[in-house]
């Protein structure tokens, strides 16, 4: 049952347009406790010769009237006629003593005495109605407010897009601009002057681009005349400075040889003086013992011991004696003047050992200036002739025979650029190609030797222009792959910027001498990361969030929301560290609308695919 508040309430909802409504309402007994409150302003406001007519309102069944009876229609149109608008009765209710009761304003009044007794009557069980109402509604429990009779509504679903994270690698990239160029290659050129007389004949044809060439091959001659005769000449000073070398070394061993001799002479000379001198010493002594024997002979004689002419005998012994010695002496002066003879030759032979030595060395220094002006003149007639230095490719060719060829053309050439249109032919190795870059200084110090990298060209980059690339797309559309070979430690003072060199390992083939390239070096891998599309990630006062689909308590889906922890970052992918298994969901499209426990629809599921 209604309270008298929810009389009001329910003429509330209505509008003066909403008559139908109320009308069937009523029929339905919905407003069944208000009718009494109702009927009573009916009085107040209708005329009282109807008043039975609404009386009939509160018993009327629910069931509309047949519609084919004209009489019930009458009726209905009758009753539709003089029920009030709610908006009247609510300001009735809301307000009774707004009601003008002053029963000279109706009308009908004045027709019948009868009718005011019918009136007094209506009120009167009107007031009854209310007590014993009222009464009863203390006994019943408070009623419950339509909100609160109501079932709670479930909150909508927000629809979402989600993706399954998985395990997979994944890789940070390091992207710089630079030439490809062949690791071996040779600018060939003339260093003399002249008329190109010779260009290397292929299959009957002159020499072209792109032809390749093997190692010692002669490409291009220059007229070599000139070389030619200074070749002859300065091989003729050759054999002259050998020559004179020969002698000079013939004249040093003769000079030896006279040494050794000197040398001999000397040794003799003084051999004999050692023994000049020893016979000396021995006449000295057989004269000494000469004298003693003579003088004690001649004691005896004296004493007429002995006879004259033994003394006689002994006198003779003494004087052969003293004339020994002299002869001894005259020996050993005469050797030790050989001796010094024998020491002026040595001398003399030394000095022209010394002399004639020199004389060696002046004809060796000739036959080296010789020979290096016949290597100067070679070299000069090399110059004049272009060979392969290795096996290779001709990647420039800027000479024809007969042109007339002079250094200072290459001279000219102020940039690389003008040098390569006026260098006679560059050869390069076409195996082996590298990529020198120039990164900026942040980059370029998270860049180490080894690492992989992917080379595009031009035509790649411009079928991808405007796409973003997954990792596994920049792959498998690079023409070539390497790896870091050096980075310089040093920063390059104009561009503030850091070189690095990467070699090629594979696609080699497909790359163009001087070819503007992009490389792409991973410097961070790892192969098994749990990863999630980028757009997966929302920031909230600087911390990344995810929000992973969940399952509710009455199965319904919801987003919870988790802060993680970043990982490696990829070209369209994220590492995601912390709070987050392979194979959950993750909402990608959406998720600025969520809160954690929101329930979600997920519209989209991507299984593993992480397309943009």
């Amino acid at each position: 049952m209604l309270s008298p508040s929810g009389c009001n309430d329910i003429a509330d909802r209505f509008s003066p347009t909403d008559e139908t409504t109320f009308l069937r309402e009523v029929k339905g007994n919905t407003l069944s406790p208000c009718f009494s409150g109702i009927q009573l302003m009916a009085t107040e406001i209708l005329p009282i010769p109807h008043l039975s007519s609404f009386s009939q309102l509160s018993v009327m069944k629910t069931e509309k009237p047949d519609r084919s009876n004209d009489k019930a229609d009458n009726l209905e149109n009758r009753e539709k006629a003089i029920v009030p608008s709610p908006k009247f009765l609510r300001k009735k209710i809301v307000n009774p003593k707004s009601v003008n009761t002053n029963i000279n304003d109706f009308r009908y009044l004045s027709r019948s005495k009868n009718t005011l007794w019918f009136f007094i009557l209506g009120v009167a069980l009107l007031v009854g109605g209310i007590g014993l109402w009222a009464l009863s509604r203390l006994q019943e429990p408070a009623p419950q407010t339509a909100d609160e009779a109501a079932p709670p509504r479930a909150e909508a679903a927000l629809p979402v897009r989600a993706v399954q994270a998985v395990q997979a690698p994944i890789q940070a990239w390091v992207f710089g601009e630079g030439l490809g160029r062949a690791v071996r290659f040779k600018h060939l050129t003339f260093n003399s002057r002249g008329t190109i007389t010779f260009v290397k004949k292929v299959n009957g044809r002159d020499l072209r681009e792109g032809d390749f060439v093997r190692q010692g091959e002669l490409l291009a001659l220059v007229d070599r005349r000139s070389s030619d005769a200074d070749l002859r000449v300065q091989r003729a000073s050759l054999i002259e400075s050998q020559t004179q070398v020969s002698q000079a070394q013939a004249s040093l061993q003769q000079a030896i040889d006279d040494k050794i001799g000197a040398d001999a002479s000397l040794e003799q000379a003084k051999a004999s003086l050692v023994e000049a001198q020893a016979n000396f010493r021995t006449t000295v002594n057989d004269r000494e013992f000469a004298e003693r024997e003579y003088l004690r002979r001649k004691e005896l004689y004296d004493s007429g011991v002995i006879t004259r002419s033994e003394l006689d005998s002994y006198e003779t012994q003494y004087k052969n004696a003293i004339a020994a010695i002299d002869g001894a002496q005259s020996q050993v002066n005469s050797a030790r003047k050989q001796v010094q003879s024998a020491i002026a030759q040595v001398s003399s032979a030394q000095k022209q050992v010394e002399s004639n030595a020199a004389g060696v060395r002046s004809a060796v220094f000739g036959v080296d200036r010789a020979n290096a002006q016949l290597q100067k003149v070679q070299v000069d007639r090399e110059d004049t002739a272009l060979v392969a230095p290795f096996d290779g490719a001709i990647a420039h060719l800027n000479i024809r025979q007969g042109d007339y060829w002079t250094p200072e053309i290459v001279q000219a050439g102020s940039t690389y650029d003008t040098l390569i249109e006026r260098i006679p032919i560059i050869v390069i190795d076409p195996r082996s190609f590298e990529v020198e870059i120039e990164l900026p200084v942040f980059q370029g110090s998270q860049v180490r030797p080894g690492q992989r990298a992917f080379i595009m060209g031009d035509s790649e980059r411009s079928n991808n222009n405007g796409k973003t690339l997954t990792n596994e797309e920049l792959m498998k559309q690079a023409k070539a792959s390497g790896r870091v070979f050096s980075v310089s430690p040093s920063v390059s003072p104009g561009a503030r910027s850091v070189s690095a060199i990467v070699r090629i390992e594979r696609g080699n083939a497909n790359i163009f001498n001087n070819e503007r390239v992009g490389v792409w070096i991973a410097v961070e891998e790892k192969n098994n990361a749990v990863v999630v599309p980028w757009n997966t990630l929302v920031y909230r006062d600087r911390i990344p969030y995810i929000f992973a689909v969940k399952a509710g308590a009455n199965g319904e889906r919801i987003a919870e929301q988790r802060e993680v922890q970043r990982g490696i970052v990829g070209l369209t992918l994220q590492e995601i560290q912390t709070n987050l298994k392979p194979g959950e969901w993750v909402v990608t499209d959406g998720k600025e609308n969520l809160v954690d426990g929101a329930p979600v629809d997920v519209t989209i599921k991507e299984r593993g695919v992480f397309e943009e």
